[in-house]
């Protein structure tokens, strides 16, 4: 087969190579406004019904990676500093000697013993059984030692790590001290926040995504009951795309003290359903006139 004349290969090549760059700078500045135009412009949401659902799931992604990336920092820095504290205690002869064996914590002072308590934090020993969990209706981060487990608590992420499994890391038995207390919480720092990456990770993308998907078939029966023709994949892309005001709202709320379990779903879906509606009826003018006319 020879080549057309005048065409030049090369030339060719590089055509389809800039349209190959020109299509991945397109998706990534379609990725990038999906995690501010949902705030404010409905036709995003009608521009994203017309795209593919693969591009909603790809965003998803990309915004859960995030903001598990962002949890773990804020997680990660406050375990951090909870070092200095930890220095000042041992110096002041506050902080007591613990030891961790077979799985069981046993602490050498007078129980329950509340190291740190300050508005918002709150850092207990307790192997009496008098504290089970933190109160996270009065405290936005906090640790508490118990018989057998770690309690953590920070930016709305409770974890609860097993005594034997840190056994199982550091050595049996576990002494901390003034000597030790420091490079124990570093290590602990460290692979808490690995635990921490995976478990808010898993929680991001995969629990989430799984609810979306059930939320999309209340929200698309919602729709049918008002009449409004709409279908499963573009209601579930205007549920991933609703989902970013519900998080930015929901997390300025919680900065002015209104915080509540189940405050973001019930943002996301009144989100949800009136974009949804909105959407649906817009497509639905669009289309009328078409129809009109093959009539």
């Amino acid at each position: 087969m020879t080549e057309p004349e005048g065409v030049d290969q090369d030339t060719a090549d590089q055509g389809q190579i800039d349209s190959t760059e020109v299509g991945i700078v397109d998706e990534l500045g379609w990725v990038g406004r999906g995690f501010f135009q949902p705030l404010y412009n409905l036709q995003f949401y009608r521009a994203a019904t017309q795209k593919s659902l693969i591009d909603a799931i790809l965003f998803f992604i990309v915004f859960g990676t995030l903001l598990t990336i962002i949890s773990t920092f804020n997680l990660s820095r406050n375990l951090r500093s909870a070092a200095d504290d930890i220095r000042q205690a041992f110096a002041s002869g506050e902080f007591p000697e613990i030891v961790i064996e077979n799985g069981l914590a046993t602490v050498r002072a007078r129980q329950p013993l509340i190291l740190l308590e300050e508005p918002g934090t709150i850092v207990i020993l307790d192997t009496t059984g008098a504290f089970q969990s933190i109160d996270t209706s009065r405290y936005s981060q906090g640790f508490l030692l118990t018989r057998d487990r770690l309690h953590a608590y920070s930016d709305g992420e409770y974890q609860v790590v097993q005594l034997r499994d840190l056994n199982d890391i550091f050595g049996n038995p576990i002494v901390i001290n003034r000597e030790t207390a420091l490079n124990f919480w570093r290590s602990f720092t460290s692979i808490f926040s690995v635990a921490a990456f995976i478990g808010i990770g898993l929680w991001n993308l995969a629990v989430k995504f799984i609810w979306l998907t059930f939320l999309a078939g209340l929200v698309w029966g919602v729709l049918s009951a008002f009449n409004t023709r709409s279908e499963y994949g573009p209601v579930l892309t205007v549920g991933i795309y609703a989902l970013v005001p519900a998080v930015y709202l929901s997390f300025l709320l919680g900065q002015i003290g209104i915080s509540f379990c189940g405050l973001q779903t019930g943002l996301l879906l009144v989100i949800w359903v009136l974009v949804a509606r909105w959407v649906s009826k817009a497509d639905g003018a669009r289309e009328s006139p078409a129809q009109l006319q093959e009539t």
